[in-house]
């Protein structure tokens, strides 16, 4: 095997596991980062702007790892 196929062919289906685990832990990431920046925005400790960036980048893991999970399940089938 050559070295460009062992780091980047297709990983097989039983870590598809793994795309949920992950899904779910960048879940658990994001919700804390809402409900925390949201009570810091109330209490006038963070701006609505950092706010904002500050949540983007969780969920975009949680959207990202979702997205591979359901790739990866789907392509079970």
């Amino acid at each position: 095997m050559s070295l460009e196929s062992t780091l980047f062919s297709p990983i097989g289906k039983q870590y598809c596991r793994y795309f949920y685990i992950t899904s779910v832990i960048a879940f658990i990431f994001f919700v804390g980062a809402l409900v925390g920046g949201l009570y810091q925005v109330f209490t006038g400790s963070l701006s609505v702007m950092t706010f904002i960036f500050g949540v983007f980048s969780p969920g975009l893991l949680y959207f990202t790892n979702r997205l591979l999970y359901s790739m990866c399940v789907a392509n079970m089938k």
